[in-house]
């Protein structure tokens, strides 16, 4: 009898916490903290992310340049280069393990190299992920508890996958990628059930409090949707094209805040700072 009520309580908690998670939009602007304006070097910023020490770093999306910026200014404390001779590539993301930092191309090409000094030209190893041209890599960011990079294509999620959208794993322990995909989100969920019409994402960041992601979208309207675990979509935020007019990387601070850098195209690139509660 006792052994039977545990499993009755057991299963009222979960339904419980799975209605929980509701699905509902929310505008994101109420907690927008302050917005840094980035120098030149920055204005078409791809990605970005936090080193372990707390260290924000970014990258733009032409050269293999990789920078470290003031989070109060915004001003660049050092940079150094990918290489010897500087590489020139359609750069996407940054990802950090440790003491290994990762940059991602477009056409699925990985780089590996360590933390320069400010102006060094660091070694660098180079793999080729053998994503065909039809993903347009993206998005990039690491999974700690699976050990491996987590990687967004813009559109095509891969052969016979239909109207969805994909993320794919790169496992650190095997260096191979998982030709199945490790999250599939679907188009017709983002439409139906958060009015999220346009989904191309763009960049996609872990909260290790909760585990769950945030996959950000640029292209059409902005967007950002946090899924679970498993995949699923817990919400779906419609960002203000005003605030984020081209939205390209994403990261969370120490404190949980949520950093977007946003292109600049003719004006300066930024970093958009959310307090979260």
């Amino acid at each position: 009898m006792i052994l039977k009520l545990f499993y009755i309580n057991v299963l009222a908690f979960f339904l419980i916490n799975c209605g929980s998670e509701k699905k509902v939009n929310y505008d994101l602007d109420k907690y927008l903290q302050t917005e840094i304006k980035l120098p030149s070097e920055l204005n078409e910023i791809s990605g970005i992310c936090f080193s372990d020490e707390g260290k924000l770093f970014g990258h733009n999306d032409e050269r293999g340049i990789i920078y470290q910026i003031d989070l109060k200014s915004g001003e660049i404390i050092k940079s150094f280069q990918l290489g010897n001779k500087m590489i020139k590539a359609d750069f996407e993301d940054l990802a950090i393990v440790g003491k290994k930092f990762f940059i991602i191309t477009s056409n699925g090409i990985l780089f590996e190299f360590e933390e320069g000094e400010d102006l060094q030209k660091v070694k660098v190893i180079e793999k080729d992920l053998h994503f065909s041209s039809k993903f347009n890599i993206e998005g990039l960011c690491y999974d700690e508890t699976s050990n491996s990079l987590l990687i967004t294509s813009k559109e095509y999620p891969g052969k016979n996958l239909g109207n969805v959208r994909a993320v794919y794993s790169y496992s650190l322990s095997s260096n191979s990628v998982d030709q199945k995909p490790k999250f599939v989100i679907s188009l017709k969920d983002l439409k139906e059930n958060f009015n999220i019409r346009d989904f191309y994402p763009s960049a996609i960041t872990k909260d290790r409090a909760t585990g769950n992601y945030l996959i950000l979208s640029a292209k059409g309207k902005p967007s950002l949707i946090k899924i679970n675990p498993l995949g699923k979509i817990i919400s779906a935020i419609k960002l203000n094209p005003k605030t984020h007019p081209q939205p390209e990387g994403i990261a969370f601070d120490k404190n949980n805040n949520i950093l977007i850098c946003d292109e600049g195209a003719s004006k300066s690139g930024k970093i958009t700072i959310y307090k979260m509660p």
